[in-house]
């Protein structure tokens, strides 16, 4: 069996429909392929399923929070980890503490946080990955 493809490269996880569709629109017109899930159940299933590059997570959801979701995707065997950016309006620093100690590799604040903005630290991250997979691509 060959290597499995990935659906997706972002996996926006966010249970507020108007918010959700604001950014996956913004996302998808930046040229990235955006799958969606509503709760943190649909969340993990579809990380398995969809593969992504990167999840952006919000931190309230139902079912399981999104601070349990980021716990499990660490623990499941997800054979290329994908990166993951927590979205919360609590500026707690629990929350915070909790979401980069977690794994996170940030967490942005939905009410400062445009769709441009959102765009712009995906695009951050991603580059950063991939310049990262070349750069271990070429000393091997």
């Amino acid at each position: 069996m060959g290597p499995l493809r990935r659906e997706v490269d972002v996996l926006l996880v966010e249970d507020d429909a108007v918010t959700a569709e604001m950014y996956a629109a913004q996302l998808r017109a930046a040229g990235w392929v955006v799958g969606v899930a509503e709760d943190g159940l649909k969340a993990l299933g579809a990380a398995r399923r969809k593969r992504p590059r990167l999840i952006l997570l919000d931190v309230q959801l139902a079912h399981l929070d999104g601070l349990t979701v980021l716990e499990h995707l660490l623990r499941q065997l997800i054979a290329s980890e994908p990166a993951v950016i927590m979205l919360s309006n609590s500026d707690s620093p629990e929350v915070v503490e909790r979401a980069l100690m977690g794994g996170a590799r940030d967490l942005l604040r939905k009410s400062n946080t445009t769709p441009s903005q959102l765009v712009a630290k995906v695009a951050e991250v991603l580059g950063r990955d991939e310049l990262s997979r070349s750069l271990t691509t070429a000393i091997e």
